[in-house]
């Protein structure tokens, strides 16, 4: 199925024959992923209009992994940012003590 092609879910000539999908879903309840199959013909009215609600399913789905896709960036720069912060402090502390350490030993020779 080409990527990005909206209507290969319900165009009967693509898989003239039908053909089987798995559903996969989290039982909030269990917290156990639940697999289904279902072998649907497009040609039959009933497996059209299923057609389209796994249809509606796949792009709700890709919405939501989208948007954790785009939370989870955030979170990583953010995360990014912190630990340039901490690396940038610890390496002020370590040229403070280096300068501190090169005046004592050219206090002690003096």
């Amino acid at each position: 199925m080409p990527t990005g092609d909206r209507n290969a879910l319900t165009n009967p000539d693509q898989y003239p024959d039908g053909h089987t999908f798995q559903k996969t879903r989290l039982n909030e309840d269990t917290g156990i992923i639940e697999v289904t199959s279902h072998t649907l013909n497009p040609n039959d009215a009933d497996d059209a209009a299923t057609l389209g609600t796994l249809q509606s399913e796949l792009e709700d789905s890709l919405q939501l992994f989208q948007s954790l896709t785009e939370q989870d960036n955030l979170r990583l720069q953010q995360a990014a940012q912190e630990q340039q912060r901490i690396m940038q402090l610890l390496s002020n502390l370590m040229k403070i003590q280096h300068d501190t350490v090169k005046a004592i030993i050219g206090n002690v020779r003096a």
